[in-house]
């Protein structure tokens, strides 16, 4: 099994980034998820809210960070923010910088909604939040209480022999862009790295990294929203729900791709080997078709 995709998305809700080396420290990919659209109130504003935040596309050229949008000027974004500010994220309260007026006129018309954007300003200490102690339960690997990122996960992990699995009861097939994830994954089917494998892995080493499986990442609407055209179905949120229920999960219970927290820091490639640590013998949660 090997690395076949890497990413990571600047913005909160907004387009990828693909890599072909990332770099990944006790949070996760290094500059994922950095920036966060909110409403006037501070509170996030996702892709469900507003499907046009699929065609804001973050641009890096050096170590210049961008916005770009059809019909819409570039954006600089990289800084430091010009005021202080507290938003909220699933719950949290979450210390950023309001990145300007000028930042959030330019979000406001791509999405047609008062807006602001902020950056993530320091790490924030989950460990008293009410879903820490059931995470807790769920991961057999410690679940981080730090979150460096606006993001209550550190990685998001989808293999390609599951989308295969998903995609043969779909009428109309998905990509992969449908789920956002982090890392990509492939294998040749053999035992270990066969369809929804990864709900049984518990410890991963890919380059110099290695990684705790906490618990299948559980999905909402967002994966119902096309990627490139923002147009949204019922699908394929429908076909899970009739096969990939968990029976203990933390709000939607509908799971694909798994969830990771990063044990060792360091650097994983395309192409990168994965190993397999440790995993547990639960047969992966599949049906027959």
């Amino acid at each position: 099994m090997k690395v076949t995709s890497l990413y990571y998305y600047p913005i909160k809700s907004c387009g990828p980034i693909a890599l072909e080396t990332a770099r990944v420290d006790q949070y996760g990919v290094v500059g994922d998820r950095e920036f966060m659209v909110v409403d006037r109130d501070g509170k996030a504003i996702g892709q469900v809210q507003a499907r046009a935040l699929a065609h804001i596309q973050p641009r890096l050229i050096g170590n210049v960070l961008s916005a770009t949008a059809p019909g819409m000027d570039d954006l600089p974004l990289t800084g430091a923010g010009v005021s202080a500010t507290t938003v909220t994220m699933v719950g949290l309260q979450v210390s950023a910088s309001d990145m300007g007026d000028g930042c959030a006129e330019w979000f406001s018309d791509v999405i047609s909604a008062d807006c602001r954007v902020v950056r993530i300003r320091e790490p924030v200490n989950i460990a008293e939040h009410r879903f820490f102690p059931f995470a807790q339960s769920l991961s057999p690997v410690p679940f981080k209480s730090m979150l460096g990122r606006f993001q209550p996960f550190s990685l998001h992990i989808t293999t390609e022999r599951s989308l295969a699995d998903l995609n043969a009861r779909l009428t109309a097939p998905v990509p992969m862009s449908r789920f956002r994830p982090n890392i990509v994954l492939d294998g040749d089917g053999v035992d270990g790295d066969g369809a929804y494998s990864e709900d049984s892995w518990q410890v991963v080493e890919i380059g110099s990294t290695s990684l705790g499986i906490n618990f299948p990442c559980e999905r909402c609407g967002v994966i119902t929203i096309d990627q490139d055209t923002a147009d949204a179905s019922t699908e394929p949120l429908q076909t899970l729900t009739d096969y990939r229920q968990l029976e203990r999960g933390l709000s939607s219970k509908v799971a694909f791709g798994v969830y990771a927290s990063v044990g060792t820091p360091g650097q994983l490639s395309r192409g990168d080997p994965v190993h397999i640590i440790r995993q547990t013998s639960a047969a992966p949660q599949s049906e027959e078709r």
